[in-house]
């Protein structure tokens, strides 16, 4: 076992607590604000609805980067699995795939069953989205 030296304990402590303090916000991008990449480049992307392959894929400069699968069940749409690659996580891409998704499917006028824990959390933390629920 590690040595324990005085202040050590403290400052884990200190950044524990620092951790639980934080609120998450689907909207906050680790490496800038507004913009997932949080770069000031011009990057194009669009979320397209790939209704023969059951989900929707998140292009950035044409190419696939994240993909919500789903299954439609009259007129319930299930969300079992969303993902984005791992180098591009933690920078806002997930919680735009999810945003026009949901926005589609509203338009749709389906309602969702999340069984993906992305999609869920997403869908607690913006209340907008909670009247999808099927």
């Amino acid at each position: 076992m590690a040595t324990e030296y005085p202040g050590r304990r403290a400052r884990r402590r200190r950044l524990q607590t620092r951790a639980r303090r934080r609120p998450r916000s689907a909207h906050h991008h680790r490496f800038g604000v507004g913009h997932p990449t949080g770069h000031d480049v011009a990057v194009s992307f669009a979320v397209r609805d790939r209704a023969e392959l059951n989900r929707y894929e998140l292009l950035v400069d044409d190419r696939v980067i994240g993909v919500a699968e789903y299954r439609r069940l009259g007129d319930v749409v299930v969300l079992p699995h969303t993902v984005v690659e791992p180098d591009k996580r933690g920078r806002g891409w997930g919680e735009l795939l999810v945003k026009e998704a949901l926005d589609d499917l509203r338009l749709q006028g389906v309602r969702v069953q999340p069984r993906c824990w992305f999609v869920a959390e997403f869908i607690e933390q913006n209340p907008e989205y909670v009247d999808l629920l099927a």
